[in-house]
């Protein structure tokens, strides 16, 4: 396991037109760690998971994947880097509604070149593994919310990713099924190394974690050990 971080924020700032989101923000995550980011609502948690993925460019700082600095590339280096390194769970899913959902998880693989039976071979083992009682022909309108999140894990997870970021990924699921997604999302992404960066507001998810940041105002109020 390497020394390197695989992800770094390094005095991050970002603002959504005048309104700044954050401010000065720092953030180091190891190989083999999970970190959960916690604080009120608007206080800049979702924008810090869109700039940690590449998605939203900083106006300020580094943002920093298995030491490539992404603000140093352009828009379709960003997506092959979120491509190859980065598993993405965003909060309501996110999936691509022109799709059906085997072909929006085998997704990350078609656009790497990987041949479609076995893309979607790979995608129906993830929804699998998940618990999404899914054929995978289904369309994503038809999901529920907890659904779409478990198809949206699958997604992330299909790759292999290196650095793993999930908004509230189990938010739309019961506590049983939003349990063992959990467990799918940590195992399976540090068993090879990774790294993870989950965002909630349930306390028992960030227990999960080893380290608490905690934002407030777009800043960091602290970060805490938890083991």
């Amino acid at each position: 396991m390497t020394d390197q971080p695989l992800l770094e924020l390094v005095d991050v700032g970002f603002s959504h037109e005048r309104t700044r989101a954050l401010g000065g923000v720092s953030l180091t995550v190891a190989p083999g760690e999970v970190v959960a980011v916690t604080g009120p609502s608007g206080c800049g948690k979702s924008t810090l998971v869109m700039l940690a993925a590449g998605v939203l460019r900083a106006d300020e700082g580094q943002v920093r994947i298995a030491g490539q600095d992404v603000g140093s590339l352009d828009d379709a280096a960003r997506a092959r880097l979120r491509r190859r390194r980065v598993g993405l769970v965003l909060q309501y899913g996110q999936l691509v509604p022109d799709l059906p959902v085997l072909d929006n998880v085998a997704l990350p693989l078609l656009l790497e070149g990987v041949r479609p039976a076995t893309a979607r071979a790979r995608a129906a083992e993830w929804l699998t593994r998940v618990g999404a009682d899914l054929t995978g022909e289904e369309w994503p309108g038809e999901l529920s919310g907890g659904q779409a999140q478990q198809a949206a894990a699958a997604r992330a997870l299909v790759a292999g990713p290196s650095v793993l970021l999930a908004d509230e990924p189990t938010a739309s699921l019961d506590a049983r099924a939003g349990s063992a997604l959990l467990d799918v999302l940590l195992s399976s992404t540090l068993e090879v190394g990774g790294a993870v960066v989950v965002v909630s507001h349930d306390n028992v998810v960030a227990a999960r974690a080893d380290r608490e940041v905690r934002l407030r105002g777009g800043r960091v109020a602290h970060s805490v050990q938890l083991s």
